[in-house]
Order: C-alpha cells, then sequence, then structure tokens
C-alpha cells in the first residue's frame, strides 16, 4: 500500500498499453480490460494481488472499438462495437463472442444482435 497524506492506498500497475474505448468487467477479484485502441487484445489483474497485468488471448473477433464487455458467471462476453472493413470504411458490429476465463478459450456465439451496441451500460443480473 501506498501512503499519502497518512491514507493509506492500493498500488494498482501501469496498464500495459495505451487503451481508449474498449471496455472492461470484473469477475471475483480479477479486472479484465481491453479491446478499443488496444486492439484485438485483452488484459486481466487480480485485484487482491495487484501485481501486474497478464495478457490473455486474443479475442477472436478481431479489432474492434467501442464494444460492450459483460461478465456473466465466469466469462466474458463481447457484443458488438465498430470496426474498420478492407475499404477503410467503419461499420456497425453485430457479432457475440464469448471468452471462458477457466479455459482460456474464445468462442462465436452463433448469433447476432438485432440492434446496434456500441459501448452502453449493460448490466446483468
Amino acid at each position: 500500500m501506498n501512503t499519502t497524506n497518512n491514507i493509506s492506498k492500493p498500488y494498482y500497475p501501469d496498464f500495459p498499453e495505451s487503451i481508449s474505448e474498449g471496455d472492461g468487467a470484473i469477475i471475483g477479484d480479477i479486472a479484465y480490460v481491453g479491446l478499443g485502441k488496444a486492439e484485438d487484445r485483452l488484459y486481466a489483474l487480480n485485484l487482491k494481488k495487484p501485481t501486474q497485468w497478464k495478457k490473455l488471448p486474443n479475442c477472436i473477433g478481431g479489432k474492434r472499438s467501442q464494444p460492450v464487455i459483460e461478465a456473466v458467471a465466469d466469462k466474458l462476453y463481447v457484443f458488438g462495437g465498430l470496426a474498420e472493413n478492407s475499404a477503410g470504411i467503419t461499420e456497425i458490429l453485430t457479432d457475440v463472442f464469448v471468452y471462458d476465463t477457466t479455459s482460456q478459450i474464445w468462442e462465436k456465439i452463433p448469433t447476432y444482435i438485432p440492434f446496434a451496441v456500441i459501448q452502453f451500460i449493460l448490466l446483468v443480473v
């Protein structure tokens, strides 16, 4: 713990790269953050022992900005976002991917989002 002005606060390591337009979620004591300017990369940090960010397998959905990442049980779901196509035109993505934090395997969910999903707050209870 670092102390400044007699206030104790936890130390968190710097994020391994510059990031914006990504998203994140927490499962138990682990924070998951990535995508956006981190392209297809995702990282995890144990909040109880925050020594360093761990790079996880890349999202098989490719580079995307402004996705929605939501945690359900031990899985992270990645919904939509924006990506440039081969012509350099930004497209709205309607795909869904899931990352199993236990097996560390990505899968594409055989469905699509029938509406645009670009970085909003989604609460799953």
